[in-house]
């Protein structure tokens, strides 16, 4: 028996085998049943429902007749044609009835076929397989290929026209969904498609949705096909090359022959920016990325990927940089001295290499005895047992293109500008997933700035002027280059964000980026305001929101959750919300009788299905509620979740849960919780009834609504 194959979507190339719509034994029930009652128009039905069962049932009865000489199973057999003739207007199990006549006492030739049928059905569950884990390596999808190729052409030699065209079907549909699917490999499939429509024809099988469905993606693909060849002869003629994909497929065919490279100067920022495109860049020092350095003792700073630096600490106020993990003393040669302290002042600027030619920038933050953060006062002065310093790029570099001023920030402190792959530099994350224990990768982006214009973040499709242009890096960094885009074939729509949101917690920022060949395509819509981007498909990626200043500042960052793809068509307008209503999740997890409540497993989520995590300041002080409905019909409440209120606690629940450390002040802890404590609130939900937290006015958010679960 066939393994059946889980669809994972609408199929472009569809497979009968997928598609029964109940179980064989479920089947062979039935149809005993039918026959048994004269019952031609369920028949008929359960036949056209199931017409893989129906066959490998038919052939069943077949050969159990011949193989004992009688004809026992005459009635059903002649019952099924004549309800395949009708569901189907072909007499197709006559062609089979033949073939098993003329094989029955073949058994080399029932041997092979037997070895097909199961090795299809191999095929069907590695196919299922590699489907279900998103194999993207070549290599397994390539060898599967090779096998399902055999398979049909042992079923073609065996004769037997409706397992061949199964096989080819799959073949087909290997080739459409192999990773980095060519030219070669559509005209494959094609080949492949041909060959099930003609086996299907030739036992008279053409009147199912199968057939059909096969035959018009065969023929739109082969329009398309002839369309892309007339679009490539159009694009040689003017000048582009044959195998020309990706970015290059945007622009001018003398693109690179137009292309302004510019170079960069590297300028130390004189003030302050209100914020990074990385969650470790904000207005709260504490956010930034941290390191633990001991007196005299030079420490990595391991994130940092322009040089190999250390931080160097003499023990009292004086900090330096260096690049010779050896030295130990300030006063050595090769050493800049760089300012730290608890009041953010000028940055620092020292360099990458011991020639001097390299330069960067960063202000360093150490904090004092009562330094304000996730609403308690923490203890964060030097001590004999070290000093945590916190550090954020100070970083920029400055090109002439053509006399626009185009400025770049290394937003994310490592060193390096033009990254390919915001997730390829390795951060993750535990308040995005759906536990303390779920590690997750995060986003991080730099910024760039086009003239006076705002800071937005950098991607390689920027448009200056009236113009768009492709930008990417010359010289590894040092200089940068901008090819044009050819307009007949760069298409561009608008994109924008409402926010339904308090209006003073409009985002700081929102990112979008798209996918495929716009995957560096990268924008901000804090604004509001419709932004020209290339057509293609936008997924949400990383924002923040932000409320006060100083000792009074809440923040949170904004991550996709489950907020869906937004489309973006040429020419024309994409829209979609985010924001409130605001709601809480969670992850509930039964113990016997009781719900057990981890506090570090809370989510908000807005609007469109976007999470809002890194709560600081405001973390949800909300009421457990039951309620007999998950409309929250007859909610009683039946706990209480409070901020960590002291460092002593908040000290004591980091240690316990070390993947998030001190991050475990983004959330709340159950109302009364001391040192020591679990934070894990146990609640006695009656069978039936559903559980949810609620605030009513979150210091950050306003009205928190319930999730029922």
């Amino acid at each position: 028996m066939r393994a059946l194959l889980t669809l994972l979507g609408l199929l472009a190339i569809a497979l009968p085998a997928t598609a029964q719509k109940v179980s064989y034994d479920e089947f062979a029930r039935a149809v005993d049943e039918q026959v048994r009652l004269n019952d031609t128009k369920r028949l008929v039905r359960t036949v056209r429902d199931n017409p893989v069962h129906t066959v490998g049932h038919f052939q069943g009865l077949v050969l159990s007749d011949l193989n004992s000489r009688r004809d026992d199973n005459l009635t059903q057999r002649n019952a099924l044609k004549a309800a395949w003739e009708e569901a189907f207007r072909g007499r197709t199990l006559d062609q089979l009835d033949r073939w098993l006549q003329l094989v029955a006492s073949d058994s080399s030739r029932l041997r092979s076929y037997d070895s097909a049928k199961q090795a299809l059905s191999r095929a069907y569950q590695e196919f299922n397989r590699m489907k279900s884990e998103a194999v993207t390596d070549r290599g397994p999808w390539d060898a599967l290929r090779r096998s399902t190729e055999e398979i049909a052409r042992a079923f073609e030699s065996v004769g037997h026209k409706i397992d061949a065209a199964e096989a080819c079907g799959l073949l087909a549909r290997i080739c459409t969904d192999v990773p980095g699917r060519t030219l070669d490999d559509r005209k494959a499939a094609i080949v492949a498609l041909q060959r099930f429509l003609d086996h299907r024809k030739d036992w008279d099988y053409t009147e199912d949705v199968y057939y059909q469905q096969n035959l018009s993606y065969m023929k739109a693909e082969e329009e398309r096909m002839k369309a892309e060849d007339a679009e490539a002869a159009k694009r040689e003629a003017e000048g582009y090359r044959g195998d020309i994909k990706g970015a290059d497929a945007f622009l001018l065919p003398n693109a690179n022959d137009l292309e302004v490279v510019a170079p960069l100067t590297f300028e130390a920022l004189k003030k302050g920016k209100e914020f990074d495109y990385c969650i470790r860049g904000n207005s709260a020092p504490l956010e930034w990325w941290g390191v633990r350095a001991l007196a005299n003792t030079p420490t990595a700073l391991a994130w940092f990927k322009g040089a190999d630096i250390h931080l160097l600490w003499s023990g009292s106020t004086g900090f330096g940089i260096t690049r010779d993990p050896a030295i130990t003393s300030l006063d050595a040669p090769g050493v800049d001295e760089v300012q730290a302290s608890n009041r953010i002042k000028d940055p620092s600027v020292f360099h990458l290499d011991n020639d001097a030619t390299r330069h960067y920038a960063m202000w360093f933050f150490v904090g004092g005895d009562q330094e304000p953060f996730q609403g308690i006062n923490q203890n964060l002065a030097p001590s004999e047992n070290g000093v945590t310093v916190f550090y954020r790029s100070a970083a920029s570099w400055v090109a002439d293109v053509n006399g626009t001023k185009v400025t770049f920030f290394d937003d994310n402190a490592n060193g390096l500008l033009f990254e390919e792959d915001p997730f390829g530099v390795g951060l993750t994350d535990h308040n995005v997933g759906t536990g303390p224990d779920d590690e997750v990768k995060v986003p991080t982006f730099d910024g760039m700035q086009i003239g006076r214009g705002p800071r937005q973040p950098l991607g390689a499709w920027v448009k200056l002027g009236d113009s768009w242009y492709h930008m990417r890096s010359h010289e590894n960094g040092a200089s940068v280059g901008f090819r044009p885009c050819n307009p007949e074939y760069f298409k561009t729509g608008t994109i924008q964000m409402h926010w339904k949101g308090p209006r003073n917690l409009e985002p700081m920022f929102l990112l979008v980026r798209g996918e495929g060949d716009f995957e560096m395509a990268v924008f901000d819509l804090a604004d509001g305001k419709a932004h020209e981007v290339p057509a293609g498909n936008y997924r949400i990626q990383f924002g923040r929101i932000e409320s006060g200043k100083g000792p009074r500042l809440m923040s949170a960052n904004i991550f996709p959750g489950s907020a869906e793809v937004i489309e973006v068509k040429p020419g024309e307008a994409a829209e979609f919300s985010l924001g409130g209503p605001f709601r809480l999740d969670f992850a509930k997890q039964t113990e016997g009788a009781q719900v057990a409540l981890q506090p570090l497993t809370i989510r908000i989520r807005g609007l469109s299905g976007e999470i809002y995590s890194h709560v600081n300041g405001a973390a949800p002080e909300a009421e457990v509620v039951v309620a007999r409905s998950d409309n929250g019909r007859g909610a009683r409440v039946v706990g209480e979740l409070q901020a960590i209120d002291s460092a002593e606690l908040l000290f004591g629940i980091a240690n316990k849960f070390t993947k998030l450390g001190g991050q475990v002040g983004y959330y709340p802890v159950p109302h009364g919780t001391k040192p020591g404590d679990d934070i894990v609130l146990r609640i006695d939900v009656p069978e039936g009834q559903f559980i949810g937290l609620q605030e009513k006015k979150n210091k950050l958010f306003g009205k928190l609504d319930a999730i029922w679960k």
